[in-house]
């Protein structure tokens, strides 16, 4: 078993004027390594294997994931993860305090994701934080529409307080049967932030597509759902190894994770 140590691994690029600092684990061989879901920055994480209890954030920070409709326990990108169907089936991970408003002064999402199908959904969603009718809170979601133009590609929309920004990476960004590594990292405390988004340790280019404006919106008041929004809008696929951390990953911390796992 891995044993993580009492040291911090200072990663040596500079995040404004401090350095960044991680929690490290040390390697049967005597290497070092981050682990990320055990930094203090990392507010939720769910690998979804065994030893543990397969739903447990294993940051100690939420109660387990709860199960609902159709999502299914099986293979993932690194041994477990969960299967989706697109219609009601989500893993709900409720609306703890360290899960709340993580975009408002800098926050990030890790995840894998095999799509099995675009489906029938217009924006099926990867992950949802929101009232669900786009007014409050944030989301993520694929676009496929026939009429949705990218297409094939996917969005990070956020509500602000007079209307909502959202952001569409180039078309063509995602692909089908085959795992993807996905990290979104924004900033909300400024409406002249742009969110980065990752895939497989390369940014993709983005366009904004709606522009926002006035002051950050609270999502407190919402439940994470995971694979699904609450009408029923979810992605047909798979979904392994998501982390949510209150700060901004760096490229180069991004780069770490799709190389080498979060640990």
């Amino acid at each position: 078993m891995k044993k993580l140590l009492l040291t911090i691994l200072i990663i040596p690029f500079l995040i404004g004027s401090s350095y960044k600092l991680r929690a490290t684990g040390s390697a049967a061989d005597g290497s070092s390594y981050v682990d990320y879901c055990s930094d203090a920055n990392c507010v939720s994480c769910w690998r979804f294997d065994p030893p543990q209890d397969k739903l447990l954030d294993i940051t100690g920070n939420n109660t387990p994931l709860s199960v609902n409709a159709n999502a299914t326990y099986g293979t993932g990108k690194e041994n477990n993860g969960y299967t989706f169907d697109g219609t009601g089936d989500n893993l709900d991970g409720g609306s703890a305090s360290s899960i709340d408003n993580i975009f408002a002064t800098g926050g990030s999402i890790s995840f894998w994701m095999y799509i099995d199908d675009w489906g029938s959904a217009s924006f099926p969603r990867i992950f949802d934080k929101s009232d669900g009718v786009g007014t409050t809170g944030w989301n993520i979601y694929i676009r496929d529409d026939d009429d949705a133009n990218p297409k094939e590609t996917i969005t990070f929309l956020h509500t602000f307080s007079t209307s909502f920004f959202r952001w569409n990476a180039d078309a063509n960004s995602l692909d089908i049967d085959e795992w993807i590594h996905i990290v979104i990292t924004y900033d909300g405390s400024s409406t002249s932030n742009d969110p980065i988004i990752y895939k497989n340790g390369s940014v993709l280019g983005i366009t904004e597509a709606s522009s926002g404006s006035g002051t950050i919106e609270s999502d407190a008041a919402y439940s994470l759902l995971i694979g699904n929004d609450v009408n029923s809008e979810g992605i047909i696929g798979k979904l392994d190894e998501i982390a949510l951390f209150d700060d901004v990953l760096s490229a180069d911390e991004v780069l770490d994770i799709y190389n080498n796992g979060l640990r």
